[in-house]
């Protein structure tokens, strides 16, 4: 073997590892602007699988029954572009468009819980949602089918996008009242509590001992004095708004507001 041969199959070697180190299937890409341009070309969907490939249990159990699976593949080809939106702990499984794409792409489709699975028309718009479903590579795509059949009808989608919308404001309204109470508890909680943590540190600050002993003082007070630093700012943070003040009125206005509310 001469040097240029040897260069190119060293060349082909290193290509080959790092695609393997990535966690996107074979058959599958990572680039979204790539996946939408192809679907337009070839008049398809794309499949996006919103993953957590090495530390999501349910991601890992979608993966091994279906997608990676050469029935699946197959039967996907004439009606799927299929992406892969990882978000996995270990980002070296990520290429480097996919470390600046990704979390822009969960941002943008609102994914908050893995798996997710979009289906994408060639614009990016969604037509239906997806995640795990048991059955193995048939059944998922027999349920694909039907779902690109329903809920990408345009009337389908017309009429039950806005209940979809509907119940997802109503969930979401109630999760930020729930998270607003508890902040309210929490805040309470801290008010009562912080004096008699305050009320500690010092005593523990004004405690007096030799000098061969200030530093080990110093970091056995170190953690309750960042706490109470924190507990302080986060009650400063959540400081409940003061209403404003009403100017007064004047005796016609007075009168005037009553006479309406007559």
């Amino acid at each position: 073997m001469n040097m240029k041969h040897f260069t190119a199959a060293l060349a082909a070697a290193i290509a080959l590892t790092a695609t393997a180190k990535t966690s996107t299937p074979e058959g599958w890409t990572d680039d979204y602007d790539a996946a939408l341009k192809r679907a337009a070309e070839e008049k398809k969907l794309v499949l996006a699988d919103f993953s957590g490939s090495d530390w999501c249990g349910w991601c890992k159990k979608l993966d091994k029954e279906v997608f990676v699976t050469e029935e699946f593949k197959k039967g996907a080809a004439d009606k799927f572009v299929l992406l892969m939106v990882d978000s996995p702990q270990d980002k070296s499984l990520l290429s480097d468009k996919a470390k600046d794409q990704n979390p822009k792409l969960v941002k943008k489709y609102d994914v908050n819980g893995f798996p997710t699975v979009l289906i994408l028309d060639e614009k990016g718009e969604v037509v239906a949602q997806t995640g795990y479903q048991k059955g193995g590579p048939v059944k998922y795509l027999q349920m694909l089918e039907s779902k690109v059949k329903t809920e990408g009808d345009p009337e389908y989608r017309k009429v039950v996008k806005p209940l979809v919308d509907k119940a997802k404001a109503a969930q979401e309204a109630f999760e930020k009242g729930v998270e607003k109470s508890q902040r309210t508890m929490m805040v309470r909680a801290l008010r009562k509590n912080l004096p008699g943590l305050k009320k500690a540190l010092a005593e523990l600050e004004a405690t007096e001992v030799d000098e061969k002993f200030k530093a080990g003082k110093e970091e056995a007070i170190a953690p309750l004095a960042e706490m109470v630093k924190d507990i302080e700012k986060f009650l400063k943070e959540n400081e409940p708004k003061k209403p404003a003040k009403k100017a007064n009125a004047k005796p016609g206005e007075k009168a005037a507001d009553a006479k309406a509310a007559e």
